[in-house]
C-alpha cells in the first residue's frame, strides 16, 4: 500500500529566521570562504607551467561539475532512502510516493529504467560532451591573453569575484531561458530531443542530468560555454559559478522544496524549485533555472500560482492522500 502523508505539511511553508540564516550563511561560504580555501593550492590543483590551459578549463570543467553532483548526492540520496519525516515535509509531492516506493509495478519499472538510461547519459554527457565542448569554446573564443589564469598574482579581488558571477548569472540566465523555451517552442526540438528530459515528471535527483546528448549541447553546455567565453572569468571564478549553476540544476530536480536552500533564499528574484517541478508536469512555461527575472519579463510563467495553489490543497487535504 502507498503511505498516507496526512501528517506533512505543505512544502511551501513559510521560511523561519534561522532557515534563511543557514542559507545566507551558505551563499556567504561560497562566495568568500570557497576562494580562501581554493587559493593555497589552486595553481597546484590544476597544473603547473608545464601543463596547457586547454587542460586546465577542460579538467576543471569536466570534474567540477562530478564532484558537485556527486557532493549534493551524498546528503540527498540518504534523505530518498531514509524518509525522515523532518525533511520529508519539505517534499513537493506529498500525495504521490517516491516512484521507487509506488504500489504500481509498472510505476517501479519506467523508474528504474529510466534511472539506468540517466546513468548512461550522464557517463557520456559529462566524460565526453563537457570536455569535447570545452575544448571547441577555447578554439573558437580563447585568445592568449585570456588564456585560464591559475596563478596567485591573478588572483581576483573579492569585488571582481561578485561582479563576474553576477554577470555571468543574468547572461546565463538570458541565454539558458531562450534555448529552453525554443526547445519547447518547436515540436521537432521537443519530440526528437528535449523530451527526454520530460521522461521524468516526478523529479528526483538523477532528472538532473537526463538530457539527449543535443539538447545537452543546445541548452546546458551551450549556454555555459558562451558565457565563460564572453565574460572570461578568471580561473576559480568559473569554479564558483560551476558550483552556483550544478546546485542550481540539481536544486530544481531534487524532489524537495527546502527553505534553507543556498539558491532559492533571496526571493523574488529566485525561482524556486516549484517553478521548474510545475514545468516537468505540465511541459510548459517556468523556463528558467536560478532566478526568474525573464520569466516575469517575458511572461512565461503560465499557470503556475493556479498549479501550486492546488498541489498545497491537496498536501493539506486527507481526503487527497489516501
Amino acid at each position: 500500500m502507498e503511505r498516507n502523508q496526512t501528517n506533512m505539511p505543505s512544502s511551501t511553508t513559510t521560511s523561519s529566521l534561522w532557515m534563511i540564516t543557514l542559507a545566507v550563511a551558505q551563499s556567504a561560504a561560497w562566495l568568500f570562504l570557497l576562494p580562501l580555501l581554493c587559493k593555497p593550492i589552486w595553481r597546484d590543483f590544476l597544473g603547473n607551467d608545464t601543463w596547457y590551459a586547454e587542460s586546465r578549463e577542460i579538467l576543471l570543467n569536466t570534474f567540477g561539475n562530478i564532484a558537485v553532483f556527486a557532493m549534493y548526492s551524498v546528503f540527498v540520496f540518504p534523505l530518498y532512502y531514509m524518509e525522515m519525516p523532518f525533511f520529508e515535509q519539505y517534499k513537493i509531492h506529498h500525495d504521490t510516493p517516491w516512484p521507487w516506493k509506488s504500489d504500481k509495478e509498472n510505476v517501479r519499472r519506467k523508474f528504474w529504467v529510466t534511472t539506468h538510461k540517466s546513468l548512461k547519459l550522464m557517463a557520456f554527457n559529462q566524460l565526453f560532451l563537457v570536455p569535447l565542448l570545452t575544448y571547441v569554446k577555447i578554439l573558437t573564443f580563447t585568445t592568449p591573453s585570456s588564456f585560464f589564469e591559475t596563478t596567485p598574482d591573478s588572483w581576483p579581488s573579492t569585488k571582481d569575484m561578485i561582479q563576474q558571477n553576477i554577470l555571468m548569472t543574468f547572461l546565463h540566465e538570458l541565454l539558458f531561458h531562450s534555448s529552453h523555451r525554443m526547445m519547447h517552442s518547436h515540436k521537432w526540438l521537443y519530440q526528437k530531443f528535449h523530451k527526454v528530459h520530460h521522461e521524468y515528471t516526478h523529479n528526483t535527483l538523477l532528472a538532473a542530468q537526463h538530457n539527449h546528448p543535443v539538447d545537452f549541447i543546445v541548452s546546458v553546455v551551450g549556454p555555459a560555454a558562451l558565457t565563460t567565453a564572453i565574460v572570461a572569468p578568471h580561473s576559480v571564478v568559473q569554479f564558483q559559478w560551476i558550483v552556483w549553476t550544478v546546485v542550481a540544476n540539481l536544486d530544481d530536480h531534487v524532489g524537495y522544496a527546502f527553505p534553507w536552500s543556498p539558491v532559492r533564499w533571496f526571493v523574488p528574484l529566485a525561482s524556486l524549485t516549484e517553478h521548474h517541478e510545475y514545468h516537468h508536469s505540465v511541459n510548459r512555461g517556468c523556463y528558467s533555472s536560478k532566478i526568474n527575472v525573464y520569466e516575469q519579463l517575458f511572461q512565461t510563467e503560465g499557470t503556475f500560482g493556479e498549479w501550486n495553489k492546488k498541489r498545497q490543497q491537496r498536501s493539506s487535504s486527507p481526503s487527497q492522500l489516501n
